[in-house]
């Protein structure tokens, strides 16, 4: 290897290794040495004779491709949706979770009716679906870990090559966070010229986005700079929110057969959430939809900060090497019922979060690619506080927990015959987490303290505060999940899969926290199978499923304190998906996707898991450059966030909702190209409501009218 690349090399490795003494405040020596130590080895070994089985400088890239896992070949993944960048592209001014809800039946919830707050629900996940469906970014976990959703304003759309939506677990590859399903999303490429464009969109409610996209190659080394600024004032009072995201991007192919990625998120935003409105004032026209007061909402702050460092290598014979090793710094600074403007910073509640994360992975493949291998080793560690009652007022609580996991995972994919395929996947996790709650208390003790004296009398005054622990609680668990899949190609037109699997899922912090019980990890049977027709210009997909999980992790909304506990009874989920896609002409594609879940505690229906759903997609590309989209979906009834009883608050109406969007490309150059778009959101104006706690009720958005230009530079 030129001297050249080794001094790159050790730059970059010097930058990583200062960037872990920056960012991590947890186990600073251990985890420093073993990844300094562990990416000097993989980056600095000999490659002796590693030439002789490349073909191509492009050899590795052949290993990467959509699927979760890294056979091109494999069948196994059925249950899934995949949105390519065209068809993003051609939904305008959809937000991320509309595009994903749109395309795949995933049902959506949201509590402010912005992209921050809402929540999606795949198969009955219900109210805890953010612990239980996992969303990646090029690898990089977005979940938190906490109760909030996961916040998909942070990702730009134009960024995004391609979405995976994949229904039911990937608990084997991707562990408990994932036992639900996965959204896998991937950054496009930089490609191989220079590049810009700038984007702008205006819309309802004072909504402002401008975008702007830069790339620099030179050689075999790319940057990339990628940003994002909003604004909008909601379609309800005490409704804003205000954001900007920044993604600087470096990729270099070190060799022929060697990968370095170094990819890097900022994400900072003001938000207003407007609180519920009251269910029976509401219904009696008593309460305006747009209604929404700072005295029953919330504000707050958010700093999301995320380095990601990612190593591809080919090695020995049909050997693929990865390494991600994923920093995140992320920052919650809110307030209930107040202005975070107006009031001190000691009456604020903070989430503070620090994530590190390595995954190492080691692929092998046959010269037939009859046989694949996935070997994974990962760590997770994570530093979480929480206050509750501000972060500096007497009486105040703050609770810590740290987390952290061990993994290990196997998965062998074997084609015996043309058209016969099987897959077995096992996963070992062992984690650890500590948990400790303090009281704010003034220190009486100090000297600091001033006394006071009346009538014989005496006190002390403005003694300095400190925090006293109040509780403790350590727990360490073992998990295993387990997962089979099969597929049989029974003749050319049709093929049939089907997936056993054992799962599990850990409690997060938060709800370690808020809990007045010991939490246990719920674990999951999981049966599921596939009938895929392909009979042209139609294909239909069946997929059948049945579940039960034993002490599932369950949230009660603000009963008991706004406490989660774990499930007395199994939960069961059985039903379906009927996918049917048509294309009687080469411009018209209509995708229609229908889906019933029966998810039962206690032989009652759990709360927030609509029955039936269904979403209707039509796509018509009227010439090359002119499209038009029109999708209808359907949420079905579904009873209230605390109403596990099913009989006391009334229950959530079902509505259909049709979205539109008209867009025009044209060319201004060989290269280059203006793309404009006109989206209308909830065409038919209906009033519903998104989401619902003990009868107070959250509206979901009324029509929105959306363009937008991008010009290509």
């Amino acid at each position: 290897m030129p001297l050249k690349v080794y001094k790159d090399l050790i730059s970059l490795y010097e930058f990583f290794c200062a960037q872990l003494h920056i960012n991590t405040k947890f186990q600073r020596n251990s985890l420093e040495s073993y990844l300094c130590v562990f990416l000097l080895f993989f980056l600095f070994s000999p490659n002796k004779g590693l030439s002789q089985y490349l073909s191509s400088k492009n050899e590795i890239n052949e290993i990467t491709i959509k699927s979760i896992y890294k056979n091109m070949g494999s069948n196994l993944n059925w249950n899934s949706n995949y949105i390519n960048d065209e068809e993003i592209q051609d939904l305008g001014g959809l937000n991320l979770h509309e595009v994903i809800s749109e395309r795949s039946n995933i049902n959506v919830h949201s509590f402010s009716n912005q992209s921050k707050s809402s929540q999606l629900n795949i198969r009955g996940s219900g109210a805890t679906s953010p612990s239980t469906i996992l969303i990646l970014f090029d690898g990089m976990k977005l979940n938190t870990n906490d109760l909030g959703g996961t916040d998909l304003s942070i990702i730009n759309l134009d960024n995004i090559k391609s979405i995976e939506i994949i229904r039911g677990s990937s608990n084997v590859r991707y562990g408990g966070g994932a036992s639900q399903g996965i959204i896998n999303i991937t950054s496009k490429d930089i490609g191989n010229i220079n590049s810009s464009f700038l984007k702008i969109e205006r819309g309802n409610n004072e909504l402002k986005n401008e975008f702007i996209k830069s790339s620099y190659v030179k050689n075999n080394k790319k940057f990339h700079v990628y940003g994002k600024k909003t604004s909008n004032n909601g379609d309800r009072d005490h409704n804003n929110y205000e954001s900007t995201n920044l993604n600087v991007d470096y990729h270099q192919n070190i060799n022929s057969y060697t990968e370095l990625k170094l990819n890097n998120r900022i994400h900072q935003d003001y938000y207003q959430y407007p609180g519920p409105l009251s269910g029976n004032q509401y219904r009696d026209n008593n309460d305006s939809r747009n209604h929404g007061s700072i005295l029953a909402g919330q504000e707050g702050r958010l700093k999301d900060k995320a380095n990601q460092i990612q190593i591809k290598t080919l090695f020995l014979k049909n050997f693929n090497f990865e390494n991600n090793t994923y920093l995140r710094e992320y920052k919650n600074s809110y307030i209930f019922g107040d202005s975070i403007l107006n009031t001190s910073n000691d009456s604020h509640d903070l989430i503070d979060q620090y994530s590190l994360s390595n995954e190492s992975l080691i692929n092998w493949g046959s010269k037939t690619s009859n046989y694949y291998m996935s070997l994974g080793l990962k760590f997770d560690n994570q530093e979480y506080y929480r206050t509750s009652g501000g972060n500096g007022i007497i009486n105040s609580q703050r609770h810590n927990g740290d987390l952290s996991s061990r993994a290990s995972f196997l998965n062998i994919e074997i084609k015996p015959h043309h058209g016969i395929e099987f897959s077995i996947g096992y996963r070992l996790t062992k984690s650890q987490i500590n948990y400790k709650k303090y009281i704010l208390t003034p220190n009486e003790s100090s000297t600091e303290c001033i006394t006071q004296t009346i009538e014989n009398i005496s006190w002390n005054e403005n003694c300095p505060l400190i925090y006293i622990e109040n509780e403790s609680k350590n727990n360490t668990w073992t998990n295993e999940a387990l997962e089979f899949k099969s597929f049989l190609e029974i003749n050319q037109d049709i093929s049939l899969a089907t997936s056993i699997a054992k799962t599990f899922r850990l409690p997060n912090n938060d709800e370690l926290s808020l809990s007045n019980q010991d939490l246990k990890p719920q674990k999951s049977e999981r049966y599921e199978t596939n009938i895929h027709i392909n009979r042209r210009p139609m294909s239909y997909d069946l997929n059948l499923f049945y579940y039960k999980t034993d002490n599932e992790i369950l949230y009660q909304g603000f009963l008991n304190d706004g406490l989660n506990f774990n499930s007395t009874s199994p939960i069961k989920r059985n039903g379906g998906e009927l996918i049917l896609n048509f294309k009687p002409k080469s411009n018209l594609n209509i995708i229609a996707d229908l889906g019933y879940t029966n998810t039962k505690y206690l032989n009652k229906s759990l709360p927030l898991t609509p029955s039936l759903s269904g979403s209707l997609n039509f796509n018509l590309k009227m010439n090359r450059d002119f499209s038009l989209k029109v999708n209808i979906n359907y949420t079905g009834e579904q009873f209230d966030g605390n109403d596990f009883s099913n009989s006391q608050y009334p229950i959530i109406d079902s509505v259909t909702l049709v979205n539109t969007t008209i867009s025009k490309k044209i060319k201004t150059s060989d290269k280059n190209s203006l793309f404009s778009y006109i989206t209308v959101k909830n065409l038919f104006n209906k009033n519903y409501v998104s989401i619902a706690y003990s009868d107070t009720i959250y509206p979901g958005s009324l029509r929105a009218i959306i363009g937008g230009i991008k010009i290509e530079i």
